[in-house]
């Protein structure tokens, strides 16, 4: 068996080869996402989402190359991007209770969240700042893909804001970035432990890095730097516990804004606790792990490939 990773050409490889292939992936953009007409983005009205939905399933878009190696190894082509990145057996890294989409086709499982869990110590100056608490605390992560305009617009709405900011951006600050005096910026940190302690959080949408954040049980600002970005933080903003920006709109007064909202919006909390709850009692690597295990030792058949044989 072969997990996907985000390698174009490995679903061609496992057709090839033969080998089953088992994704692991979010939703937001997947076949059963798109075939059920949910948006594309958050920010466009219905029927502009209905329509682009209808035409990334229905047009063979970015495939010529690869229909060449398909038909090179006798294989089915690919109608769309869609087959390219599907699996023979798929699971869905979100919980059911927080998904646009309820029910799934045969061969895809809702798994829940998946999401890194550093085993590193929290810096002394950190740990300072969270026992002291002599103001709000903010949990300010951008990820591995930040946008460098949406970080620095960002960090300069943390000035004049009766907070402190934790941040753990170092990685994509350029020398001369300015820093508000109220930002304390370090390199990665343990995210779990450390968002537990802080009041709120504001996050650039991806979905590790949302959903550490639910699972810590704390409402969220989010700026999604694209699509998909912006789908991770919209569940969300549907269930209670977070705010979606349009970074296309963002400016100091609306972070600012979005900020005190989520600080001071007691519904929101509890609605944050409640997904905390959720998130804390799946075990995606042990549902993963039951099912792809029933099938290499035979108790559950493989899934029919849906581009060619595997076996």
């Amino acid at each position: 068996v072969v997990f996907l990773g985000s390698v174009l050409t490995l679903p061609l490889s496992c057709r090839i080869a033969k080998v089953p292939l088992v994704s692991v992936i979010p939703l937001a953009l997947s076949r059963p996402y798109i075939k059920a007409r949910l948006p594309l983005s958050p920010f466009l009205p219905p029927f502009l989402n209905r329509l682009g939905c209808f035409f990334v399933e229905k047009f063979p878009l970015l495939v010529g190359n690869v229909r060449k190696i398909t038909r090179e190894y006798g294989l089915p082509s690919p109608r769309s991007l869609l087959d390219l990145w599907e699996g023979d057996l798929n699971f869905v890294t979100e919980s059911r209770e927080f998904s646009l989409l309820k029910t799934l086709p045969d061969h895809w499982h809702f798994c829940g969240p998946i999401f890194a869990h550093l085993d590193t110590p929290v810096p002394e100056d950190v740990q300072n700042l969270l026992q002291q608490r002599e103001e709000p605390l903010v949990f300010f992560a951008m990820g591995s893909s930040a946008n460098h305009e949406v970080l620095l617009k960002t960090l300069s709405a943390f000035e004049g804001l009766p907070v402190q900011v934790i941040a753990p951006i170092t990685a994509h600050l350029k020398e001369g970035d300015p820093v508000p005096d109220n930002v304390l910026v370090t390199d990665w940190l343990p995210a779990l432990q450390v968002t537990e302690q802080v009041d709120i959080a504001v996050t650039h949408g991806g979905q590790g890095t949302v959903q550490t954040t639910v699972t810590a049980g704390v409402p969220f600002v989010g700026v999604g730097m694209q699509p998909e970005q912006a789908l991770n933080i919209f569940i969300f903003a549907q269930y209670g516990n977070a705010l979606l920006l349009n970074r296309r709109k963002l400016n100091t007064a609306i972070i600012q804004q979005a900020i005190q909202t989520v600080l001071n919006d007691e519904e929101m909390r509890r609605k944050a606790q409640q997904a905390r709850q959720i998130m804390l009692e799946a075990d995606a690597p042990q549902a993963v792990f039951q099912v792809v295990d029933a099938m290499i030792h035979g108790e559950r058949a493989f899934p029919p490939s849906h581009l060619g044989p595997m076996r």
